[in-house]
């Protein structure tokens, strides 16, 4: 059961970490590999982030409705196995559709596709991700046993990373850039391979029992996203965890650009780059996972942001295009706050569900994780969003690759944000009332 459960995380990274990697460099490639197939800017304002406004606006109320669904759900399939099922192959599907623009120049025809898919995307990783996170305090309430799982659970995002960043575009990609063609390819084989790993949770895991708990949240969706929002330790876990995400997808969706403007290497070379980085974040995850439990999940996720800051902001800006082992070296190094930051903060996700579940009395698992998952998704929308703006404002080109460099700045402020909210979290409180009988 519990390698079925981090079997689906494989499916959901795959489908996360592949449109967060390559859906701009397939829109808006650095200029003269291939046309812009959307607009850069409208009104001075990216494109991009103005179709992720929007999509994220429509999933904001989807996401919160799917979370409160979930919990209050008493189908015979139970709480979380009938969305993950009605899910899987939506979300797999518009994996590939957002990379099938209809038109090979930029217009409104591509415009209005990326818009009805990337929220149709969206809206499908709520019904699917939702569901599945809120999974986690139920099959694992003891603290260890979360502190396990959630481990299993980033070695397998881990695993759906190199797949998506690394491996496939080994197998896909030639090395000219000019062809959008490999690229579509590489989409549609991602996209069936997400769809099996996504099936294996809803068909292994049996949650029709129902939650092990006494008490179920009954609350309606207003009042249950009061109740999560009132939590101050949710609140700044999430806002620190988010952030540091945040930085993450900047970092990753500014990869494709680092490689072919600052680097002058081909598409193809990206997996040599970003390889060392999941390459060293599998082998971090026991140290990890002991200094966890050795100093406390607040002080690695206040080490890692800090790091992380340093190496993003002082590093990616200085690469040219004989400094390719320095790239490999650096992101090889990030491998490590990345290890903490996909094992960490699941398990203090399901510590506070669980302390305030221990303090109120109501369960409300999908509402907190969803909630998560909303602002999560929201980062990583901004995140691209204000990639494309960077690179298409201040430029992205071998000549002039100022928004690219930029962009590293960005997301070093955004760490350090992150380590202010990490530093604020209350976790001695919530660890003693979680454990508290």
């Amino acid at each position: 059961m519990r390698f079925a459960y981090a079997g689906g995380q494989v499916g959901a990274s795959i489908s996360i970490q592949f449109v967060s990697t390559f859906v701009l460099v397939y829109y808006l490639p650095a200029t003269g590999e291939r046309t812009n197939l959307i607009p850069g800017l409208i009104g001075g304002i990216g494109t991009y982030l103005l179709l992720t406004l929007l999509a994220r606006g429509i999933d904001s109320f989807f996401d919160a409705w799917v979370a409160n669904r979930s919990d209050r759900s008493r189908t015979r399939f139970g709480r979380r196995r009938s969305f993950m099922l009605a899910g899987a192959l939506p979300l797999s599907l518009s994996t590939a559709m957002i990379f099938f623009a209809p038109g090979p120049v930029a217009g409104v025809t591509n415009v209005a596709w990326l818009a009805f898919w990337l929220t149709f995307y969206f809206c499908a990783l709520s019904v699917w991700y939702v569901p599945y996170l809120a999974l986690l305090p139920e099959l694992a309430p003891d603290r260890r046993e979360s502190s396990f799982l959630s481990t299993l659970q980033a070695t397998s995002a881990l695993l759906g990373g190199v797949i998506a960043s690394v491996i496939a575009p080994a197998f896909f990609l030639s090395d000219s850039d000019a062809d959008p063609w490999p690229l579509q390819r590489m989409a549609a084989g991602v996209a069936i391979l997400s769809f099996v790993f996504l099936l294996l949770p809803p068909l292994v895991i049996d949650d029709s029992r129902g939650s092990t708990h006494k008490t179920a949240a009954t609350l309606s969706l207003i009042a249950a996203l009061r109740h999560t929002f009132r939590d101050r330790a949710f609140v700044l876990l999430v806002m620190g965890t988010n952030l540091f995400f945040f930085a993450f997808t900047v970092t990753q969706t500014g990869l494709p650009f680092v490689v072919q403007v600052l680097l002058e290497r081909p598409l193809r070379e990206q997996g040599q780059i970003m390889g060392p980085l999941f390459l060293v974040s599998f082998v971090s995850f026991p140290i990890v996972l002991a200094l966890s439990r050795k100093i406390g999940n607040r002080a690695v996720m206040l080490g890692a942001t800090l790091s992380m800051a340093l190496l993003v902001g002082a590093g990616i800006p200085v690469l040219h295009p004989g400094a390719k082992l320095g790239a490999v070296l650096i992101f090889g190094a990030i491998g490590v706050p990345i290890a903490a930051f996909l094992a960490v903060p699941i398990a203090m996700l399901s510590d506070v569900c669980n302390a305030n579940a221990r303090r109120t009395g109501l369960r409300g698992e999908a509402m907190f994780f969803g909630a998560s998952s909303f602002i999560q998704k929201l980062m990583m929308g901004a995140a691209a969003g204000v990639v494309s703006w960077l690179m298409e404002a201040f430029g992205k080109t071998v000549s002039n690759p100022l928004g690219v460099q930029l962009s590293a700045g960005c997301a070093s402020l955004a760490l350090l944000l992150a380590a202010a909210c990490f530093w604020l979290y209350p976790e001695k409180s919530v660890h003693d009332e979680a454990t508290r009988r």
